[in-house]
């Protein structure tokens, strides 16, 4: 069952990426005529519609507790460099509300990073326009200890596609761990679709 969710994202994201390269293979194509724009989905009034988006995290620093490090850094000479792959079935109420369920797995590829982690942290995000904000509310599902996270999130997409947009999103979660804040700014990149 995980390997077809897997691959039904791993589908979803190629056709965003395919049609991308139609809609950029058009633009391209002389014509007599002025190009014109992508077209976004119609609104056609029928809500709920599902989607998704996959992408990569790269934790700037782990600050709080009894040591904080930064990317590159730490205070006992280990380096703390962590990746973290993120997926998410996405629920759009409207044009602008979604509910998004997110997973993401945290890999420490040198030993002062944050240890090897599975996230689950579903949210609510909010299109402003411009940009888009939400929060959500996470655990980590390999820690241990009793954990909760909170999670404000700043997106701004970039249309790439029909349907599909490249999002930089900045996220700040807050883990609350064993009686003790922690404090984690992140960079999030990806394809939503």
């Amino acid at each position: 069952m995980k390997t077809l969710k897997y691959l039904t994202t791993a589908s979803l994201a190629l056709s965003c990426l395919a049609g991308a390269s139609s809609v950029r293979a058009q633009e391209a194509a002389p014509t007599s005529a002025p190009p014109a724009a992508p077209s976004a989905p119609a609104d056609d009034g029928h809500w709920p519609r599902v989607g998704g988006h996959v992408g990569l995290a790269l934790p700037i620093a782990h600050l709080g507790g009894t040591q904080s490090t930064t990317i590159g850094t730490s205070s006992d000479g280990k380096t703390f460099f962590t990746l973290a792959p993120a997926y998410g079935i996405t629920v759009k109420l409207s044009k602008d509300l979604a509910v998004d369920f997110e997973n993401v797995v945290g890999i420490s590829l040198n030993p002062g990073g944050v240890p090897n982690g599975y996230t689950v942290d579903p949210g609510v995000v909010y299109n402003l326009g411009p940009l888009a904000i939400g929060g959500r509310v996470g655990f980590t599902v390999t820690d241990p200890y009793a954990n909760v996270l909170l999670i404000p999130i700043v997106n701004k997409g970039f249309a790439i596609g029909d349907g599909c947009a490249f999002f930089v999103e900045a996220d700040f979660p807050i883990l609350f761990e064993h009686g003790q804040t922690y404090f984690s700014p992140t960079a999030h990149v990806g394809i939503g679709f």
